[in-house]
């Protein structure tokens, strides 16, 4: 009996020592969750040193076909320049022979050991077969990474050299627990990806439609601007109607060569000028169609010319200088 209970005592401890285990890795992943990148090289740094073998993490693509290396890392640098350097691609069809490919296949975890079936090993790429016999392969251990009956990829651990200890059914045990939180992690990353980018995509829609409001605001400004425009230009052309017509009415009166007559030339041509401003403000509150027509700008400026110099002081010196070979514009 005490000796059952010393056996139940260690057992029990083992267990809790598991569960503890398992909870630092749960709070380590977790910690990880929103970088991607970094949660991947964590499950393989944290699986190897806690195993002491080469551990590689594999996902399967969207469409199911092929498996790509995510992540891997090895206690010994020189182990992983090494499986680095002979193993060439990184990518395998689930169709293929191997570890993975396999587990892929069958959803079902894999413990092998040194040597190999032939069967194995004639179906094995070339440089994974000579891999495998240049760093001295003691033990490989391949587990399913799977979320709701979906397979994400796999955890593959491998030690090497005859000292090295061969995997047990106890290290198949351990890490089929630890495929589980490690395949939940990935789906929560790839969720929680999922989710900072729509809420991105929201923001940039968000800022475009406040960008479309405040455009927005801007133009019922300018219509009522332009509103506004339209009623002054309304009430201004009415004022000018009784300036243009008394100043024909004055024409009308005076002959040629009379002194006031020039004056009221002047007044009827800054009318019309000032009819030709209420029409562009018509047509700026959308009230009226513009209607352009050829102009010499020298004729303008000359009759702009006389105007102001009857409003300037004396002591004020205006000099025009008009082109003789200026074109015409249609404006």
């Amino acid at each position: 009996m005490p000796h059952d209970d010393h056996d139940h005592r260690a057992r029990e401890g083992a267990r809790i020592d598991r569960l503890r285990m398992l909870a630092e890795l749960a709070r380590i992943f977790a910690a990880t969750t929103n970088d991607y990148e970094r949660l991947m090289h964590t499950v393989v740094e944290e699986t190897g040193r806690l195993m002491d073998a080469y551990c590689v993490l594999g996902l399967v693509s969207e469409d199911g076909a092929w498996w790509d290396v995510a992540a891997e890392f090895a206690p010994n640098p020189e182990t992983l320049a090494t499986i680095v350097a002979l193993m060439g691609s990184r990518r395998m069809s689930r169709d293929e022979g191997g570890f993975a490919p396999t587990v892929i296949r069958t959803r079902q975890p894999l413990i092998m050991h040194h040597p190999l079936p032939a069967s194995w090993t004639a179906e094995l790429r070339p440089e994974l077969a000579h891999l495998l016999e240049h760093i001295g392969f003691r033990s490989v251990v391949c587990v399913p990474l799977q979320v709701r009956g979906a397979i994400l990829g796999t955890l593959t651990l491998l030690r090497q050299g005859a000292a090295m200890a061969p995997f047990a059914q106890g290290d198949v045990d351990l890490l089929l627990v630890l495929a589980d939180l490690v395949a939940m992690t990935i789906a929560n990353a790839r969720l929680l990806s999922a989710v900072q980018s729509e809420l991105a995509e929201h923001k940039r829609t968000r800022e475009v439609l406040e960008r479309t409001e405040e455009k927005l605001r801007q133009s019922q400004k300018m219509e009522a601007v332009g509103r506004l425009a339209g009623g002054v230009a309304h009430d201004f052309n009415n004022i000018l109607s009784v300036v243009l017509s008394y100043s024909d009415f004055l024409l009308d009166e005076l002959r040629p060569g009379e002194p006031m007559r020039e004056e009221v030339e002047q007044i009827r041509l800054a009318g019309k000028r000032a009819a030709d401003l209420t029409r562009q403000l018509l047509a700026f509150s959308r009230q009226q169609i513009l209607s352009p027509r050829v102009l010499n700008l020298n004729t303008i400026v000359s009759g702009i010319d006389r105007m102001l110099r009857r409003l300037l002081r004396e002591d004020i010196d205006l000099r025009t200088m008009l082109s003789p070979d200026l074109h015409p514009c249609f404006v």
